[in-house]
């Protein structure tokens, strides 16, 4: 996991969006901002309730209600402003495609 995090340029923490019905808590912030990436959540953080109000306080967590506000927090979030053009050159196949398509939709 600590890979793809390195990788990110913006975590959204999993299990805070209580797909389907089934509440998580959330999972642990401490390891995205341990490499220094910040943290977008959905609004179940139950489980990190104390840390994560104290994280949201200093802007490195934003919590969103819900997926649509989560997803206009991704591809609003000030981490995209030096993205580049393409996708990096060793992403090949299927990773290229996705990341290529992501990239077109963050693009204002």
């Amino acid at each position: 996991m600590g890979a793809w995090i390195a990788a990110a340029r913006v975590v959204v923490m999993g299990g805070s969006l209580a797909v389907g019905g089934r509440a998580i808590g959330g999972h642990n912030p401490l390891e995205p901002l341990r490499l220094g990436r910040p943290v977008l959540c959905g609004p179940d953080m139950a489980n990190f309730a104390d840390l994560t109000k104290e994280l949201a306080e200093t802007g490195w967590l934003r919590h969103c209600a819900d997926l649509d506000q989560l997803w206009q927090a991704v591809a609003t979030h000030p981490a995209w402003a030096a993205l580049p053009e393409a996708p990096p050159p060793e992403l090949g196949g299927p990773s290229r495609l996705i990341a290529g398509l992501i990239r077109a939709e963050l693009r204002p």
